[in-house]
C-alpha cells in the first residue's frame, strides 16, 4: 500500500514540478520557527507542503486567559488570512523522520522536495504543557472550585515564562516558586531597576522565593507542581548538526531551527526561534546569500501584575508598563 501511494505521490509531484517552476518545500512544525518563515516566504515562488501535529500556540496567549479567569482557546492570528491558501497542510504526528537529498520518509511514507525545513520544537511541546495547565488550573477558575484557603502550587524555574505563571496565578493560588540559579543570576533578562520592582511585588505577593535549591517531591507538598524550565531537543533531530547558516551539514537544501537545535550556538526563546524562521525564508528568497544567522533581541514582554505587561527594550513600543491588550494585539496580528 504505501508503495503505491509512494508511486502516486511521485507521479503527482513531477506533473506539479512541469506545470509550474515553483520549487517545493516541506516544512515540518508549526511553532515560532514556523511561523516567522511562513510569514517572509516568497509563496509566488515556492509550492509548500507543511506537517505539524499541533497547531501554533502563544504562551502570550495563555496567560491572557488565565488572567480573565477564563480557559485557553486557540486564538486566530490574523496572518494566516494571507497564506491559507498557499500551504498544503498535513495534521499528522511525525513519528519518525529519514532525510534523503531530494526526498524524505516521513511516517514511513516518502515526501519529494527541493527544500527540507524543520522546527519541530522540543521534545515536550507547548501543547502538552498548556494541556496541563488547562485541565486543572482553569477547572479550578472557571468552575470556582477554589476552597477558603489557596491551593498550593510550585513553580519550576524563574524564567519568563515561570516568573508570568507565579504573578498571574497568585491572586487564587500561594505560589513557591524554584530555581537553581543565585540571586545575582535570576531575572538577567530584565534591567536591575525592573529586577527590585518585580522582587518586591512578588514579596509583596507573598510568592516564596527559593534560589540555588532543586525542587524535591519529598521535602515539600504542593497541590501541584508546573514545571518551566529548558526542554530537550526532540529527539527526531538530536543528532543533525549545522552550521552557521542554519543548514545541515550534509545537505545544503535542508534548514533547521528553533529548539529543535542540539546545540548551545543560539539561545532558546521565541524571538530566536522567529527570527531563524525569517532568515531562512529570506535565504531561499534570494535576499540573502552569505550572511550568517545573528540573533538580535527585541526586547522583553512580560505579565508582571493587574492584567498589565512590562515592554523592555522593544524597537517599537518605549519602555514601562502598558496594559496587556497590546501583547494580546502583538500575538494576533505580529506572530
Amino acid at each position: 500500500m504505501y508503495l503505491v501511494d509512494n508511486i502516486l505521490y511521485y507521479i503527482k509531484y513531477q506533473q506539479q514540478k512541469n506545470k509550474s517552476i515553483k520549487k517545493n518545500i516541506l516544512l515540518l512544525g508549526d511553532g515560532f520557527f514556523a511561523r516567522g518563515f511562513l510569514h517572509y516566504i516568497d509563496y509566488s515562488k515556492f509550492n509548500i507542503t507543511q506537517i505539524y501535529k499541533d497547531s501554533f500556540i502563544n504562551p502570550q496567549d495563555i496567560f491572557y486567559n488565565l488572567q480573565r479567569n477564563k480557559p485557553y482557546t486557540e486564538s486566530y492570528h490574523f496572518r494566516d488570512i494571507f497564506h491559507q491558501s498557499n500551504i498544503t497542510k498535513i495534521k499528522e504526528d511525525i513519528k519518525t523522520l529519514q532525510i534523503n537529498n531530494n526526498n524524505s520518509i516521513i511516517n514511513n511514507k516518502i515526501y519529494y522536495h527541493d527544500y527540507l525545513v524543520i522546527g519541530v520544537g522540543s521534545q515536550k511541546s507547548l501543547k502538552s504543557w498548556s494541556d496541563n495547565i488547562n485541565e486543572s488550573i482553569n477547572n479550578d477558575l472557571s468552575n470556582n472550585h477554589i476552597d477558603n484557603h489557596k491551593k498550593n502550587i510550585a513553580i519550576i524555574g524563574m524564567g519568563p515564562v515561570g516568573l508570568e505563571l507565579a504573578i498571574i496565578l497568585n491572586k487564587e493560588y500561594k505560589i513557591d516558586i524554584f530555581d537553581m540559579l543565585n540571586y545575582d543570576k535570576i531575572l538577567s533578562y530584565v534591567k536591575p531597576y525592573y529586577k527590585q520592582y518585580i522582587l518586591e511585588s512578588m514579596k509583596n505577593k507573598n510568592i516564596t522565593i527559593n534560589l540555588e535549591k532543586m525542587y524535591n517531591n519529598n521535602d515539600y507538598i504542593h497541590d501541584k507542581i508546573i514545571y518551566c524550565i529548558g526542554n530537550k531537543c526532540n529527539n527526531l533531530t538530536k543528532n543533525i548538526k549545522i552550521n552557521d547558516k542554519l543548514q545541515m551539514n550534509d545537505y545544503n537544501n535542508v534548514y533547521i531551527g528553533g529548539d529543535c537545535i542540539d546545540n548551545t550556538l543560539y539561545i532558546k526563546n521565541a524571538q530566536c526561534a522567529y527570527q531563524q524562521g525569517i532568515y531562512v525564508a529570506k535565504q531561499l528568497n534570494g535576499e540573502i546569500t552569505d550572511m550568517k544567522f545573528k540573533y538580535k533581541s527585541n526586547g522583553t514582554m512580560l505579565n508582571i501584575d493587574k492584567k498589565q505587561i512590562l515592554i523592555q527594550d522593544h524597537y517599537i513600543i518605549p519602555d514601562g508598563i502598558y496594559p496587556d491588550f497590546i501583547g494580546k494585539l502583538y500575538s494576533l496580528f505580529c506572530i
